[in-house]
């Protein structure tokens, strides 16, 4: 098994080819982008479960451990059911060399068992880039959705913003629909549209963000695809999130009008769904201080913790934290770690 990073489809559909293509039975919103997909992915899956359909979702990388990137209606895949699927899946991959990478058996664990539970829809979050990613084996979906773009794997994706827009966008599908959420670089924008037009998509959906109420903390409203409004409660943190949970909704409002299966999410499924979002370690306040009798030295019990892990989404946390601590005199730590090749300086 190879164990760096290695854009590519061969392996991924030789591998699926070898479980009898699970792929190829899954009905999938596609999520691709720099930030936002996994907070996007998150409200999609609570709405959707709030309508009462079973669902699949796979996001990356994992938090804590690598069956947490697979759930079945919110819920890890249990440890004895990722331990047996994994089995099947890497001796496959053994037996006829593949030589497949961890995301790709990772991925192909996760459509067998979103397809042996029969889950009526899957989202899929894209582990890097789009075009090449192990998770872009689908030929029907129902819905690919952009979220903010950024500078970041810039080694695999390149060093432009227009290169890696391309690369993003290559989860689109001919006759398919695209969601694009709202974009900080206006060319990423303008490369996006460019390729949903080339590529020949049905529905090319622009997203406006999502607008804070001044009733109370965490209330906003957005819009629906024909222009009338909803309030919403936010719960995650950040100004971020009206991006995300706007996209989010208008992935849920193309979906109820385009697909009779899903014609009955309503209104209330929306508005609850989103309140119920759950998406731990992004901007999630811990209470640390239980950590002091394991270190013989005191912890703060206000400790924010986060997966900013580029300049864009570094500049989010940044302005998070001074709203927060808007006119108060206090000192922040910053415990900051990153993999290799990350833009450390301009994130600093």
């Amino acid at each position: 098994m190879s164990t760096g990073i290695n854009l590519g489809l061969e392996r991924i559909f030789s591998l699926l080819e070898l479980i009898n293509n699970p792929h190829k039975r899954l009905s999938v919103i596609h999520i691709a982008g720099t930030n936002g997909k996994g907070s996007t992915s998150a409200y999609i899956d609570s709405i959707l479960l709030q309508s009462g359909y079973k669902t699949g979702r796979f996001n990356s990388p994992h938090l804590l451990e690598p069956r947490d990137s697979i759930r079945i209606n919110g819920l890890p895949i249990s440890k004895e059911d990722f331990l047996k699927t994994s089995e099947i899946i890497t001796n496959v991959n053994s037996t006829n060399n593949l030589e497949s990478s961890p995301f790709e058996i990772l991925t192909a664990i996760s459509l067998y068992w979103f397809d042996k539970q029969q889950v009526d829809v899957s989202i899929v979050e894209v582990g890097l880039g789009g075009r090449l990613d192990a998770t872009n084996v689908f030929d029907n979906v129902l819905s690919s959705i952009i979220t903010s773009l950024g500078m970041d794997h810039t080694n695999f994706l390149g060093d432009n913003i227009e290169s890696i827009a391309k690369e993003k966008a290559g989860i689109m599908k001919k006759n398919g629909n695209v969601i694009i959420a709202p974009q900080i670089e206006e060319k990423a924008l303008d490369t996006l549209k460019r390729c949903a037009e080339e590529v020949g998509c049905a529905k090319i959906l622009l997203v406006d963000g999502a607008k804070w109420e001044q009733e109370r903390s965490g209330l906003a409203s957005t819009k629906f695809l024909d222009n009338t409004y909803i309030k919403i409660n936010i719960p995650l943190p950040g100004d971020i999130q009206l991006e995300n949970s706007a996209t989010a909704i208008f992935a849920i409002d193309l979906l109820r009008k385009t697909e009779k299966k899903f014609a009955n999410i309503t209104n209330k499924d929306i508005i609850v769904g989103i309140e119920s979002t759950k998406w731990p370690g992004r901007l999630q306040w811990i209470d640390a201080s239980i950590l002091s009798n394991v270190l013989e030295f005191s912890v703060t019990s206000n400790l924010l913790i986060d997966g900013a892990h580029n300049p864009q989404a570094v500049k989010s946390l940044r302005t998070f934290i001074d709203k927060q601590y808007e006119n108060k005199l206090i000192k922040i730590h910053w415990i900051f770690a990153a993999t290799k090749g990350k833009n450390i300086t301009e994130i600093f």
